[in-house]
């Protein structure tokens, strides 16, 4: 709608013969208005005079020095509200981020942060993602759980396989059913409306996702089960976790468990598409040595529990890996965490700061997601 409008706008420009006077209206009944943002795109410079008449009160001498944006008042009140005011007034314009949007120019050495691949996923497709997360550490509303989260439901199927896998049980229903209780109990689940009612359809969704063939082959050996792993990758400490690792005759085979039906977005490439796959590409050049140093990896996968069957992802070349890499570790050097989620708000699912970057149309002003 923005964009229909801005069109319409500068199509009636076009219909100017000769000269055009722009005028807005300073009130509307008791409410005051604001210049249209048109007029300072096109370079036009509104000033409001003071009015002759004596001001009625305080509270209406703060609205016209506000709007000249004037310490005309000693007056702490307007003080405080003309740097607000003008703190909103670079956020919605054109200008390129400030501090207030997350590039706050303050240092960080990278080789004293150890990242996970969840951190680094959210460092590549929006910067201000992690500067909120792991530097200013905010936190989301907290709201009681009347639903199964994607976050929750993801650690008890983890769990649930996990413990399903080690003993070698599971296969009938009912097995499952005693597992999915065990579960529960160690991840000291919370209380969920209906969710006895609930339950009989995600045990019976893990059920017939343990009978497909390609879940689990006869020819696999399950050697580890969520096992941590550390090490290096590009100069930058990694410390993460490989839900399942299957040794195979032509190697080993490093599997995550996804909840969604699709394979996760990556980060951002130069387009500011989220492509890029980084959880992959670490498990083969920093989980496998770490974990099982000098053997082969014969392949890395995403596998949907939901929809039972692999999900096909592309790896990313080095050269892509390795100009990620430089990204992160200038974002950390210059302090440099802008409001720039990808172009596809990959980024913006699931996230807990939209009420602190407040994204939006306005983004695509400063250079961000259109």
């Amino acid at each position: 709608m923005a964009r229909r409008e801005a069109v319409t706008f500068y199509m009636l420009l076009q219909t100017i013969s000769e000269q055009v006077f722009f005028s807005y209206p300073g009130l509307r009944g008791k409410e005051v208005w604001l210049p249209s943002p048109y007029l300072s795109r096109l370079g036009i410079n509104v000033v409001n005079e003071v009015p002759e008449v004596p001001l009625a009160s305080l509270q209406e001498a703060r609205r016209i020095y506000l709007r000249q944006n004037s310490e005309g008042l000693e007056d702490v009140v307007l003080q405080g509200a003309i740097a607000a005011f003008n703190v909103e007034r670079n956020r919605e314009s054109d200008l390129p981020p400030d501090e207030y949007d997350g590039v706050i120019g303050f240092s960080l050495d990278p080789a004293e942060r150890e990242f996970s691949v969840s951190q680094l996923t959210d460092l590549g497709q929006c910067p201000f993602k992690w500067f909120a997360h792991k530097v200013l550490k905010l936190n989301g509303v907290e709201e009681a759980e009347t639903e199964l989260n994607p976050g929750l439901r993801g650690n008890l199927y983890h769990k649930v396989l996990e413990i399903a896998l080690k003993t070698s049980s599971g296969k009938t229903l009912e097995q499952l059913e005693a597992i999915f209780l065990e579960a529960e109990q160690a991840l000291n689940f919370p209380q969920i409306p209906a969710w006895q009612a609930q339950r009989l359809e995600h045990i019976q969704l893990l059920h017939r996702t343990m009978e497909q063939d390609d879940f689990q082959s006869n020819e696999a050996e399950v050697v580890q089960l969520e096992t941590w792993f550390e090490g290096m990758w590009q100069g930058l400490k990694i410390r993460g976790r490989v839900d399942r690792i299957d040794r195979t005759k032509k190697g080993l085979v490093l599997i995550d468990y996804k909840t969604g039906s699709s394979a996760p977005a990556g980060v951002k490439d130069e387009k500011g598409k989220a492509r890029i796959d980084v959880q992959l590409s670490l498990y083969r050049d920093v989980a496998a040595p770490a974990l099982f140093p000098g053997e082969v990896v014969a392949e890395v996968l995403y596998y949907s529990l939901t929809k039972a069957k692999r999900l096909p992802k592309k790896l990313p070349s080095q050269e892509e890996l390795e100009l990620f890499a430089t990204r992160c570790k200038t974002h950390l050097v210059t302090g440099d965490y802008p409001v720039q989620p990808d172009v596809e708000g990959n980024a913006c699912n699931y996230c807990k700061y939209d009420l602190v970057c407040r994204q939006g149309s306005r983004l695509s002003r400063k250079g961000g997601k259109v």
